[in-house]
């Protein structure tokens, strides 16, 4: 028997940032913990807790947290050990408050580099200093968290994409029509903060200007979105849409473009592989590192930009070849390798 198999019960309990509307980060998130879940031994127990500002979330495994005292340099961690007594934790969001016996998930450090990101609490650098063991889901990820905030080493285990891509999903002609889409399409899913480089995407759609072409976009609505393509023509802005939707939309567009000036790991960009769609992007952040050759990657410029779409369109060789590059690629990323991944990590750290 091992050292793992004598433990009679690890407790482990997840600290999880409660959304009522999920995004990129929060489905990933979600799949994370069903495939740790997955690889866990049976003596181990998990305590999922959710973590919500609002009182509305209330309810069987969530804890209403003021949002100041959460961030404050005194009180979360005061708050933290209270909420994680008696169990190692496993903390999925940096701005949840801090733990003692903690492992620690940050995707990013968006915050420090963009206004628009909100803001890190106060007991952040701290805590991440304290944390046993930090985990990135890019190495460009690891640099920028050890560059930022001092910490010595960070893990990386990288994300996966979920099944619901692979299934060769595609929109019925009702579905567009719904949609408003009549003809061949160009698909951005995502956020609109300023690290997405919409204003670029925005300046290179008007210089492509092909009648024959739709730009596509779905997300959360973003008044930054509205103001840059609402007067645009050729464009349709679909708003917030459900994951089999937006797995539907990427296996039919022509294309789907990721100008994003800064990422943690990029998922989009391995969600449209996994649909069989080819990818022009500009490589920001860990875009470069998680793609690699399977996608068709431009300078962080308009022009540049323009073109690389407008290539990609018009040339059925490249599409073919970036379609097969990307499902090879594609197949180095799966949920359940990172889920062995924390698995193994948590032998390491908490059990030795």
């Amino acid at each position: 028997m091992t050292k793992f198999e004598a433990v009679t019960v690890l407790i482990v309990r997840w600290l999880v940032r409660h959304s009522e509307n999920p995004m990129g980060m929060q489905y990933a998130e979600i799949a994370l913990q069903s495939a740790i879940q997955a690889a866990l031994p049976p003596d181990v127990a998990v305590e999922r807790h959710e973590i919500s500002a609002w009182a509305a979330a209330r309810g069987p495994g969530r804890t209403r947290v003021p949002v100041k005292a959460s961030a404050n340099r005194v009180l979360g961690p005061v708050l933290g050990r209270a909420l994680s007594r008696g169990a190692h934790v496993h903390r999925f969001d940096l701005r949840l408050p801090p733990a003692r016996d903690e492992i620690l998930t940050v995707h990013d450090v968006a915050p420090l580099l963009f206004p628009d990101e909100g803001a890190l609490p106060r007991h952040a650098r701290s805590a991440v200093n304290r944390a046993q063991a930090v985990v990135a889901p890019s190495q460009f990820s690891a640099d920028q968290i050890r560059h930022h905030l001092g910490v010595a080493q960070v893990e990386v285990v990288p994300n996966g994409v979920d099944d619901l891509f692979r299934q060769g999903l595609v929109a019925t002609p009702a579905q567009l029509a719904g949609f408003g889409i009549d003809r061949p399409f160009v698909l951005h899913a995502g956020g609109a903060g300023r690290r997405k480089g919409l204003d670029d995407l925005a300046a290179a759609w008007q210089a492509l200007g092909r009648q024959d072409l739709l730009l596509v976009m779905t997300g959360p609505p973003h008044l930054e979105r509205d103001a840059l393509f609402g007067h645009l023509p050729g464009t349709r802005i679909l708003g917030r849409r459900s994951q089999p939707e937006v797995a539907a939309l990427m296996g039919s567009a022509n294309l789907v473009v990721v100008p994003s000036r800064h990422e943690g790991f990029g998922l989009p960009v391995l969600e449209a592989m996994a649909s069989g769609t080819p990818v022009v992007t500009t490589g920001g952040g860990a875009i470069r590192e998680v793609a690699g050759d399977a996608a068709e990657t431009v300078e962080q410029d308009p022009e540049a930009l323009a073109v690389g779409m407008a290539r990609v369109v018009d040339d059925a060789g490249l599409r073919e070849r970036l379609v097969v590059a990307g499902r090879h690629r594609v197949e180095r990323f799966t949920w359940a390798a990172a889920g062995q991944a924390y698995v193994g990590l948590y032998r390491a750290v908490w059990i030795g």
